[in-house]
């Protein structure tokens, strides 16, 4: 993943976080923010394009919805984890979408807190199955 871009969009969110959804959209990757809940507050075209579902379906919702079942608990864990060591990670998993099709993302989560509280920016791209 091209971390100088990543860090650009982060760069750009904490400037102006009111502008969230024009600078997600110009990443070249799939975005989505999550709170420091884990629900959804913002999310670009290209993540809605690979996991198939609309802003209605996922904002306010946890991001475990595209999480397979057994590892639903293992991800909430990694995620409380995460915003307490506030360290970004790469990593692949398997994700699955609105129509329950298993996918393997290549990820970077990316901590800020451009919005006055703890936050989670996903940076993903699809790898080929």
């Amino acid at each position: 993943m091209d971390l100088q871009h990543i860090r650009s969009i982060v760069i750009q969110l904490e400037r102006a976080p009111e502008e969230v959804d024009l600078i997600i959209n110009t990443s070249i990757y799939a975005v989505c923010i999550t709170n420091f809940n884990g629900v959804y507050t913002s999310v670009n075209d290209k993540y809605l394009s690979i996991y198939l579902y609309s802003k209605q379906d996922l904002l306010g919702k946890h991001f475990t919805i595209v999480v397979p079942e057994p590892a639903k608990e293992l991800m909430k864990e990694m995620y409380e984890d995460f915003l307490i060591s506030k360290e970004n990670a790469t990593r692949m998993w398997t994700v699955i979408t609105k129509n329950k099709k298993s996918l393997t993302v290549n990820l970077t989560a990316v901590y800020t807190e451009a919005f006055n509280l703890p936050h989670r920016v996903i940076f993903m791209e699809q790898v080929e199955n």
